[in-house]
């Protein structure tokens, strides 16, 4: 089995090593192996095909048949700190696999079968990575980057302006990494103190407009009774005026019936 921990080189040495034994008792063409089989699944699927990329390049006759597939793996769980008798807990989980044949000589493999690959040709070779680069492995990092934040930055925009003006030859002085970060910090500084006086002015505005709105509140309330009030006295008025008009109605009244009953006494007189 493949594992993506363990270098490509030392896979490559002891494949090389079983296809020619190194020492005399093992140089028999008898002993030494025909195949070699390259066994990989989940993350080590890269590794067993660079591996397999470095023996053709190694091998001029290097071929190969290559199979993909599935397994199914499970993973048991032992629970911790719990009751007695509980049971284990089991995933169930696929994993693609990858598995290849090499061989170095012509005729052992089946050249028919699905997902046989013969050998390279120069075609191949012209734009591919070589054997010496396929060993040594992908680069570590790219040198002269380190660092972060604003001082970073600075230094490299400042690098890309000094090769331009020394190129163009505008013998134009360029300001220091330092200066620029205090003019960024100012601009930023002046940026936070004209928001805090937004807000404060906003802050004031609503106070202002609060006060207004309560004391317009109040003058529309003191209206209103005084409305009131003198509906009320409206009220009391036409009442007292309704009182004395069915007062003098009264007495009117009293007058006329009285004077009927005089006439009699006025007509047994004059007989």
């Amino acid at each position: 089995m493949i594992s993506a921990r363990v270098k490509i080189s030392t896979y490559v040495d002891q494949i090389s090593g079983l296809f020619e034994p190194s020492t005399e008792e093992e140089k028999d063409t008898a002993k030494a192996e025909k195949t070699v089989v390259l066994k990989g699944s989940g993350v080590a699927l890269a590794t067993v095909v660079t591996v397999a990329e470095a023996i053709k390049r190694k091998y001029k006759e290097g071929r190969q048949i290559s199979k993909l597939g599935v397994l199914e793996a499970e993973e048991i769980y032992e629970p911790v700190g719990a009751k007695e008798g509980t049971p284990n807990k089991v995933v169930k989980r696929t994993v693609p696999f990858l598995e290849i044949e090499l061989a170095i000589k012509e005729g052992i493999l089946d050249e028919k079968a699905m997902g046989y690959q013969g050998p390279l040709t120069a075609e191949d070779l012209e734009g591919s990575a070589s054997l010496e680069a396929i060993l040594k492995g992908p680069p570590k990092g790219l040198g002269g980057m380190k660092g972060k934040g604003k001082g970073g930055k600075a230094s490299r925009k400042g690098g890309k302006k000094g090769n331009s003006s020394s190129s163009s030859g505008g013998g134009k002085k360029e300001k220091s990494t330092k200066d620029k970060d205090k003019e960024e910090d100012s601009s930023s500084n002046s940026k936070k103190e004209g928001k805090k006086e937004e807000k404060k002015e906003s802050s004031d505005t609503r106070k202002k407009g609060g006060k207004d709105n309560s004391a317009s509140k109040k003058k529309e309330e003191t209206s209103k009774k005084e409305t009131k009030k003198e509906e009320k006295k409206e009220e009391k008025e036409g009442t007292e005026s309704t009182s004395t008009k069915k007062k003098g109605k009264g007495k009117g009244a009293k007058k006329n019936s009285s004077k009927p009953k005089e006439e009699p006494a006025s007509a047994a007189v004059a007989a």
